[in-house]
């Protein structure tokens, strides 16, 4: 896969989906690169049990990466399944506004896969205008 035409924090395309999860194939130099690139407290964010959001219309989809294997056609890609967690609006800067849990809208192949943000998952996780407690931090 090349990933000369990578936006900076794209990380490559949806290959298949069912109604729970998606498999993707991801640049391995732009998931290294972003790892190398992350402070200490994001650069589990690259890997299993990271957070990624796909590009659907005018909505992301939110979900969490589960598994990333060698993709044997393809020595400069991985294969990663991804979990759906939720779905929000896609704003102009490719920001994610109004998230809400499940999904109504699935990917189709090919949709773009983005590495979700900390503020992506703030929203998501800990949204201003619902009541939370903040523990600590997972590192």
């Amino acid at each position: 896969m090349s990933d000369l035409s990578l936006a900076p924090n794209e990380l490559g395309f949806v290959l298949d989906t069912s109604g729970e999860k998606v498999m993707c194939r991801l640049a391995l130099r732009q998931l290294v690169h972003l790892r190398e690139q992350a402070d200490e407290t994001e650069r589990a964010a690259t890997s299993v049990g990271g957070h990624v959001k796909l590009a659907l219309a005018s909505s992301w989809l939110l979900g969490t990466l589960t598994e990333i294997t060698v993709d044997r056609l393809d020595a400069d890609s991985v294969i990663a399944e991804v979990e759906f967690v939720g779905e929000g609006d896609r704003l102009p800067d490719g920001g994610l506004a109004n998230f809400r849990r499940g999904v109504t809208l699935y990917p189709h192949p090919g949709d773009r896969v983005f590495l979700a943000s900390h503020d992506d998952l703030r929203l998501a996780f800990a949204p201003q205008d619902g009541a939370h407690i903040e523990i600590g931090t997972v590192y």
